[in-house]
């Protein structure tokens, strides 16, 4: 009886995992449906060249520009400061990205057809 339990609990396992089991390229299908390339709004970011001192974000209504290097500021395509980043402490001190003078670094992930996430370190 003991055998013809662990029989059955591991049949039911094995098929229990290959139901679970998707593959990488079936992981937007159903999104794909909705919307398909032609009507997706644009998106992109990536490194501009492959010193990666600066990135781009690429988007339907904008572009910015990240810089890596100091001031570490996010700039569109008019020369424009877009974002930078600074804080003040209780004593009235103001610390800003743009008198960082280490580079910084960015982690880009693609999270679907349609969303990219940009994680910035050390500024």
């Amino acid at each position: 009886m003991q055998i013809y339990r662990r029989n059955l609990f591991l049949i039911f396992m094995s098929v229990f995992m290959i139901q679970c089991h998707q593959n990488p390229e079936e992981q937007w299908v159903e999104d794909f449906k909705y919307q398909p390339v032609s009507s997706r709004p644009a998106m992109e970011v990536n490194y501009t060249d492959a010193s990666r001192t600066t990135f781009q974000i690429l988007a339907e209504e904008y572009h910015l520009t990240g810089q890596l290097e100091q001031p570490h500021a996010l700039i569109d395509e008019n020369q424009k400061e877009w974002l930078w980043m600074e804080i003040e402490d209780g004593d009235g001190n103001i610390y800003s990205t743009r008198n960082s003078a280490e580079p910084s670094r960015i982690n880009l992930y693609r999270r679907g057809p349609y969303f990219c996430e940009v994680h910035w370190f050390d500024m």
